[in-house]
């Protein structure tokens, strides 16, 4: 098992299930990134990892990316795992992202993460030689990870402001991050970022047609690459807002 017989004693702490929200329009790219998690999951269950297979959550009906979302977050409570991670359609990802994943879960367990963040402060913590990032501001939502039980609660609050406020209709991401802004605590991004958004290659469904290198990572540790052995444990962050 290396490093988890080793770090663990053997025990299972945290494990990860794995759901993508995907539109139709990009079945192909998905089944790509499909084929290639499947991959990845095979070799990290050899190594005792406690991962899960991915499953993928359609929006078949056009009904919009929070529906997506709120599909494939509710996938969390239907698993065993300790954490969940939901990834949109639109990235490629590091050479052994299950296994990485649960690393950065093992360094901030009660955290929730973020593997992809397109702003300064990425590289700022590049030229620190520091490995996290935290942010309480506007979320990307590419690839987020949180304890399951994170997951459940965020459901329930956003269920609950949108009892009160049926005009609110922002996105994913936006709800997301108005979740964490209540809730008072950080998102941490892993730095380099585990996933890179090649939504600009595939093609916006959202009508997003801005800059690509403004949506695009400041640092990525590479499709080839692994990132398990990174030692996200140096907990050092660049912080997001002034103390």
């Amino acid at each position: 098992m290396g490093w988890w017989r080793t770090h663990l004693g053997g025990m299972t702490l945290y494990s990860l299930s794995m759901t993508i929200m995907a539109h139709p329009k990009r079945r192909e790219h998905v089944t790509k990134m499909v084929r290639r998690l499947g991959e990845q999951t095979l070799v990290a269950i050899n190594r005792g990892v406690p991962v899960s297979d991915v499953t993928v959550v359609w929006d078949t009906e056009s009904q919009g990316p929070w529906w997506c979302a709120r599909e494939a977050w509710k996938r969390a409570s239907q698993t065993v795992a300790t954490h969940h991670l939901v990834i949109q359609d639109d990235v490629v990802f590091c050479a052994d992202l299950p296994e990485a994943v649960l690393r950065l879960v093992h360094a901030r367990p009660s955290s929730a993460l973020s593997l992809f963040l397109p702003r300064d402060s990425v590289a700022t913590a590049v030229q620190k030689n520091l490995r996290w990032v935290a942010t309480r501001r506007f979320l990307w939502a590419q690839a987020v990870v949180l304890p399951v039980w994170m997951a459940e609660w965020m459901l329930r609050w956003i269920d609950v402001r949108e009892q009160r406020n049926p005009d609110w209709k922002s996105h994913d991401d936006v709800r997301m991050a108005d979740f964490f802004t209540a809730r008072g605590g950080p998102v941490y991004v892993p730095v380099p970022n585990l996933v890179e958004h090649i939504g600009d290659e595939l093609g916006s469904i959202m009508g997003h047609y801005g800059s690509a290198a403004r949506r695009r990572a400041r640092a990525f540790v590479g499709i080839d690459s692994p990132a398990r052995d990174i030692d996200w444990n140096r907990l050092e962050a660049v912080l997001e807002w002034k103390r």
